[in-house]
């Protein structure tokens, strides 16, 4: 089986500068947040 993550943006993909919460939207970090949690199955994300 193999899942496909549709990454639009949102809050876990926020890279915060300051305590004002001045903000920008980078890369999917999905990737490595399933690395992290030793997730086993194939993935794609796009």
């Amino acid at each position: 089986m193999k899942i496909k993550i549709f990454s639009m943006g949102g809050t876990i993909d926020k890279l915060y500068f300051d305590d004002l919460s001045r903000y920008e939207v980078g890369d999917p970090q999905v990737a490595e947040v399933l690395k992290e949690a030793e997730v086993h199955f194939d993935y794609e994300i796009e």
